[in-house]
């Protein structure tokens, strides 16, 4: 299931979701920022597609955009500590093929990231050093984390979305953001 619905977006990863009858193709805000609204995606079978970002969250590192065909992972309630999660991406290190890991959820924390600044920084950022600096809230999992991971699906044992693939840590862990900061961006869609 994860396969069907995991694209690689330009230097990260992407997936579509269903939401309260809606759609859409789910990745962090660094991937999608690179200055374009629209996107070519790559999936499994070769199939290239077009998307175009709907909104972007910088202090969620979340971007929105519009889906690609019929179908999505549904969306789970958060994860615990302690609980298996898996993720599907497209690390640079595997030449443009599509990885499956398992690992196990750890603690959340709010943790600073620091983006370059090449691109203009949001306002909610503050510039310091060529780079972009906001805190964001994100859950820590033993999921190995590579560069191109970035946007991937963490899900849970059912396969429902419980994260957004998002950075690594000291260890080369996987951090995500929490599925309430995805479901909170998605609600938010709805009342602008």
């Amino acid at each position: 299931m994860l396969r069907e619905h995991t694209y690689k977006i330009y230097l990260g990863t992407g997936f579509s979701i269903q939401y309260k009858g809606k759609r859409y193709l789910i990745t962090n805000w660094h991937v999608c920022r690179r200055g374009s609204e629209t996107y070519a995606l790559k999936e499994q079978r070769e199939i290239k597609y077009s998307t175009r970002v709907i909104k972007e969250f910088p202090l969620k590192d979340l971007c929105v955009m519009t889906p690609v065909y019929e179908g999505g992972l549904e969306i789970g309630e958060p994860i615990k500590e302690g609980y298996p999660v898996y993720s599907a991406g497209y690390p640079a290190t595997s030449n443009g093929k599509l990885l499956l890991t398992n690992g196990i959820a750890k603690r959340k924390r709010y943790t600073k990231l620091n983006f370059d600044a090449t691109f203009d920084c949001p306002k909610e950022f503050k510039k310091a050093d060529s780079k972009c600096v906001g805190t964001f809230r994100v859950q820590y999992s033993t999921l190995y984390g590579w560069y191109g991971q970035s946007g991937s699906a963490v899900v849970n044992s059912r396969g429902k979305v419980v994260g957004v693939g998002n950075m690594k840590d000291e260890h080369d862990h996987l951090g995500f953001l929490p599925v309430d900061s995805l479901i909170d961006a998605l609600d938010s869609l709805k009342t602008e």
